[in-house]
């Protein structure tokens, strides 16, 4: 969770904030992955019908580089030299469209040398795999390349991947994988220390060789561990030639620091690289078969006959036995906090997971979204319309079933799982589950509560039958049930689902996403309190309100600011800036719009105080506020609406409750609040206290045994 947090943000930091943050990241990860990297059990099974490294040889070692930046391509020809005179050869691989230009004679003096060279990508932008469709627009300038440079070799950068897309170039093996390396931004390996074939329809030949590094990248050990010894490297090698696997190394020029220069940020002394070739030299003379990757690849396909039989011969990767999860949603994933939590979940656990979802019309149709294969196979409809929202869901309903059979033609997925809203959403895996696939229904919104709440009293009773007809029926079509709180189970269970089949996972927040922030200070207000509220902007959550009490607020507390963040009922929205007109509060009443949700902590951290001004209705005192919990985890009070759900978690020692249908009881628990430091420190210690019990460690726990149960 934290790499992915960082894989966010890096985008927006500074090189040296960069190396920072991902050393502290690796210092915190390395004890979790010891069992796994850099040795990973199991990774030295032999392929079928394997016979062996030519001429005897017991283990194969393949030197590869890859350049990043004009500083690394300044010292290729020094770094082969390197090579050279100790005995070695290796490959180079360059990316076409960066800041140095790849010449002619460059190329052609590592040819004539012994040496070689592939392509590295396009642009080095992390975009490559964003989409089917962008990966195949550049596949066709890659592949010019290739056919210009006459080279059969690639590697993605920053080891990103894709196994089936990368079959549309014109290779002959790939170097885009690893054994296991769990700190790459895509870290899951192909769990074997061997070069394998890949069978691949998109393929000219019908596949490709390829060749996963097997010793860690030198960024790994020289840069962000800071190792100045060889042991990692060392232990690895001798492991590797025990079992007779390929030692496969990456070493960037870029990072290597040549004798008489000035060492960089990002520099390790190139005597470790020469003296980890002078070992291998020294230990295993006559042992190891050092060749480039293109004669690795025609030994491969010759030596397993693959032309034949390749199916026999196809190593069985971590990918290949990775369980499957198809999600469908009917809202936008980047915004659904529920939904992104269990994506995180399940992708941390090893699961390989597809998201059949709503999207703005800026975002792309499909990309891998923190290695969620995001699909979003329709734009945003507003839902405040009836005729309107009934139309697009049923356009929705139909887009997804279609979308999901198609995918399931591809991929054998072991568990649906539909969030609702609607429930007849699960619809979309009839086939499915006729043919065994559990699904699993997420009920957020409780649907006869929901409409009653929208709709007049006409359409609601006019619309009951079919409504209650679809939830029956949708109810005892799911395999299980998944809901948000205890009063919803309640009601579940009057409607004839049983206890056995329905699970309580709360909506609390993720504490990786929205971590305690141990530099607040408390203190006594006299002025400028910044109050905060994040999410849906609709009438059911009474932002009119708090907007209406801010006036009285102001009175004790000036400068006092709201920040209402978010999207949603367009109506509500205007009817809301009116207010903020009539009540000359347009300088201390803010709406700024949607936030992206992973930015969302950061805000937090320059607030004082959370607002949850829910309306104190039937339906919504089955809700229980998500918002709440990421304040809570943060660590900021918190003013809410007294209502049934968020009294069965938080006591009252916990948060500042106010009565919603008095707008005097609300700005005096802001101005309390405020004006109490110890009450503040006290309410934050006590919601913590409450939260520890039903944590989102907890209620992700509590959700991956029902993932696992039903996927068995």
């Amino acid at each position: 969770m934290l790499r992915k947090l960082f894989y966010i943000v890096k985008p927006y930091l500074s090189r040296s904030i960069q190396l920072y943050l991902r050393r502290r990241l690796i210092s915190y990860e390395i004890k979790k992955y010891k069992n796994v990297w850099p040795i990973l059990p199991g990774s030295e099974k032999q392929p079928a019908n394997w016979k062996g490294w030519p001429d005897g040889k017991k283990f194969a070692v393949i030197l590869t580089h890859d350049v990043e930046h004009q500083r690394g391509y300044d010292r290729v020809l020094k770094l082969m030299q390197i090579e050279k005179e100790i005995g070695f050869v290796s490959s180079f691989n360059f990316v076409p469209e960066r800041d140095y230009k790849v010449k002619k004679d460059l190329l052609d003096k590592l040819r004539q040398n012994g040496f070689d060279y592939g392509v590295h990508g396009l642009h080095h932008d992390g975009k490559l795999f964003s989409s089917e469709e962008e990966f195949l627009r550049r596949a066709k300038k890659i592949n010019s390349y290739l056919k210009d440079w006459d080279t059969v070799g690639f590697r993605a950068p920053s080891m990103l991947h894709d196994l089936d897309l990368i079959g549309a170039l014109d290779i002959e093996y790939d170097l885009s994988t690893f054994d296991t390396d769990p700190f790459e931004p895509q870290p899951d390996g192909v769990g074997t220390i061997f070069p394998f074939w890949v069978k691949n329809k998109r393929h000219r030949n019908g596949g490709y060789v390829e060749m996963p590094y097997t010793l860690p990248q030198d960024f790994t050990p020289f840069i962000l561990m800071r190792e100045n010894t060889l042991k990692i490297w060392t232990d690895k090698l001798d492991w590797i030639a025990k079992n007779g696997g390929m030692v496969l190394v990456n070493v960037h020029p870029d990072y290597v620091q040549f004798e008489g220069s000035e060492k960089g940020l990002e520099d390790f002394p190139i005597s470790l690289y020469q003296d980890f070739l002078k070992h291998i030299k020294k230990n295993y003379e006559g042992l190891y078969w050092n060749v480039l990757p293109n004669e690795v690849a025609k030994f491969v396909k010759g030596s397993l006959k693959l032309s034949t039989t390749p199916d026999n011969n196809k190593i069985i990767t971590q990918e290949n036995k990775t369980k499957k999860i198809c999600m469908v949603v009917q809202s936008n994933y980047d915004g659904d906090p529920r939904v992104r939590r269990q994506a995180s979940i399940l992708v941390e656990e090893g699961y390989s997971l597809e998201v059949l979802s709503l999207g703005s019309k800026n975002q792309p149709k499909s990309e891998i979204v923190d290695k969620v294969i995001v699909r979003r196979i329709m734009t945003i409809f507003p839902k405040n319309n009836v005729v309107i929202y009934f139309l697009s869901s049923t356009f929705f309903f139909i887009k997804a079933f279609f979308t999901l059979n198609y995918l399931s033609l591809k991929n054998r997925y072991s568990l649906i799982q539909i969030h609702n809203m609607p429930d007849h959403l699960v619809f979309v895996a009839l086939f499915q589950r006729i043919f065994g696939t559990p699904v699993l229904l997420d009920i957020h919104d409780l649907t006869l509560e929901f409409f009653r709440e929208k709709w007049s009293n006409f359409l609601f009773y006019f619309m009951y039958p079919a409504l209650r007809f679809f939830e029956f029926l949708s109810y005892k079509f799911s395999t299980h049930i998944l809901t948000v709180t205890q009063q919803c189970v309640s009601i579940l269970n009057k409607r004839g689902v049983p206890d056995d089949k329905i699970t309580l996972i709360l909506n609390t927040a993720d504490e990786n996403q929205f971590p305690f922030y141990k530099e607040r200070k408390f203190k006594e207000f006299t002025e400028g309190v910044n109050i905060f509220y994040h999410g849906t902007i609709a009438k059911r959550f009474g932002l009119h309100l708090v907007i209406e009490a801010l006036p009285k607020v102001l009175n004790i507390l000036p400068g006092t600011q709201l920040f209402l963040y978010g999207g949603g009922d367009k109506e509500y929205i205007v009817y809301l800036k009116q207010l903020i007109y009539n009540l000359d509060l347009k300088d201390k009443v803010y709406l700024p719009g949607m936030i992206k949700y992973d930015l969302v902590s950061e805000l937090i951290k320059n607030m004082d105080m959370g607002i949850v001004p829910y309306l104190d209705t039937s339906y919504m005192n089955l809700a229980l506020s998500t918002k709440a919990f990421e304040y809570i985890s943060c660590g900021i009070p918190i003013c809410a609406s007294r209502l049934e759900a968020t009294q069965t978690i938080f006591r009252e020692s916990s948060i500042s409750y106010f009565d919603p249908n008095n707008i005097d009881d609300i700005s005096e628990k802001i101005i309390s609040l405020a004006k109490n430091p110890d009450l503040q420190k006290l309410q934050v210690k006590s919601a913590l206290e409450d939260l520890e019990k039903i944590s989102g460690k907890v209620m992700g726990k509590r959700y991956l045994e029902v993932i696992n149960k039903l996927v068995k």
